[in-house]
């Protein structure tokens, strides 16, 4: 399936891994490190699908409790030191994302959603 191929790309130490998402502040696209795998960053944003370990899980809990903001906003939070080239990205909970994505929020189905754009 298109899912185990995507999977089947993501480096060993992944821990949570957005199907879809938001790169809202546009630096996601210096982050790809494989043909379909991209480092989530802070500015990366969504709940609408992903899957994760149970590593992955257990950081999610440490970084969203207690919560005081979206999940998105913590699941993104944490991240590395800038690179060489002044990139970070996600390392609590390891995560990454699927780019082109494989799902997408239907927001057309939905009278609101918790961000208005």
């Amino acid at each position: 399936s298109v899912l185990e191929e995507h999977l089947a790309e993501l480096p060993r130490n992944w821990e949570m891994c957005w199907l879809g998402g938001v790169d809202s502040l546009g630096g996601q696209m210096a982050l790809q490190i494989s043909p379909n795998v991209r480092h989530v960053y802070c500015g990366f944003r969504t709940t609408t699908a992903y899957v994760i370990t149970v590593a992955g899980a257990k950081s999610a809990l440490q970084v969203c409790t207690p919560l005081q903001w979206q999940l998105d906003t913590h699941l993104t939070q944490y991240e590395c030191p800038k690179d060489e080239m002044g990139f970070s990205w996600t390392v609590k909970p390891q995560g990454y994302s699927f780019y082109p994505p494989l799902v997408e929020q239907a927001k057309e189905l939905f009278a609101t959603d918790v961000q208005k754009d």
